[in-house]
């Protein structure tokens, strides 16, 4: 698991204010030693499927930190990504799917059917909304 914005636990690592998402962003371009992204992560999401689903892709961290691991990578090198988004946003859409082809959005009706299995088969316990 990756939290995007930091671990309470490790309060060195949390990302709060302006300020630190600048310095985490640039910072994404650092050897991996200094750089804020595990070298796990950046391997499954550059050599695995990934399939993102609760994210909404409207929301500004995910996407930068999707571009910024692809920067200088042919796309056709990327395996592809997949989101069950229940309220797409069109211009995601436009980007994501349509010019970039690097991520496959697929349709709201699909997260009612898919969300509550996947969530009992991980957390055996019922999905509620």
């Amino acid at each position: 698991m990756y939290k995007l914005h930091g671990d309470i636990n490790h309060p060195e690592t949390i990302v709060v204010t302006d300020e630190d998402l600048m310095k985490f962003t640039m910072r994404m371009t650092d050897k991996a030693s200094n750089n804020p992204v595990p070298i796990s992560l950046k391997y499954h999401l550059m050599e695995w499927t990934t399939l993102f689903v609760g994210y909404s892709l409207r929301d500004y961290n995910l996407r930068l930190l999707l571009a910024t691991l692809r920067w200088h990578i042919d796309s056709a090198n990327i395996p592809d990504m997949y989101s069950v988004d229940l309220s797409p946003d069109p211009l995601v859409l436009e980007v994501w799917e349509n010019r970039r082809r690097d991520l496959k959005v697929r349709p709201p009706s699909m997260y009612g059917r898919f969300v509550p299995k996947l969530y009992k088969q991980v957390l055996g316990k019922e999905f509620s909304q």
